[in-house]
């Protein structure tokens, strides 16, 4: 294929554009473009970073979210001894709390549980 890239750039700390010049190899939509250039190849690109970066923050949300489960039960825990062991003020409470938290847990770690053996 014979011609250059059509793409505008920047050089780091430029505040003028240049064409990239580099040697072409695909032309998409009737345009030019190198290697690092090329769009489909950049939108495949940025979609497998978009993928990657929304798994990380959805696991990070599920530990958040875990985390915060975990500190429920905890003062569940402590309402039912200041009640004397009496759970029935608690009991529904927590059997919520539990089915969320396993809920969580399965999506990050599948196969662990807590269970409510009252």
């Amino acid at each position: 294929m014979e011609g250059k890239c059509c793409e505008t750039v920047y050089a780091p700390g430029a505040w003028r554009s240049h064409i990239c010049g580099k040697k072409a190899k695909v032309e998409v939509n009737g345009k030019l473009y190198c290697g690092i250039h090329d769009p489909i190849k950049r939108n495949r690109i940025d979609a497998e970073r978009k993928v990657a970066y929304d798994a990380k923050w959805e696991r990070n949300r599920l530990i958040s979210e875990k985390s915060r489960l975990l500190e429920g039960l905890g003062k569940l825990m402590i309402t039912t001894v200041a009640n004397n062991g009496d759970t029935k003020y608690v009991a529904e409470d927590a059997k919520i709390k539990i089915a969320e938290y396993n809920y969580i847990v399965n999506k990050l770690e599948p196969k662990q549980e807590v269970t409510n053996e009252d």
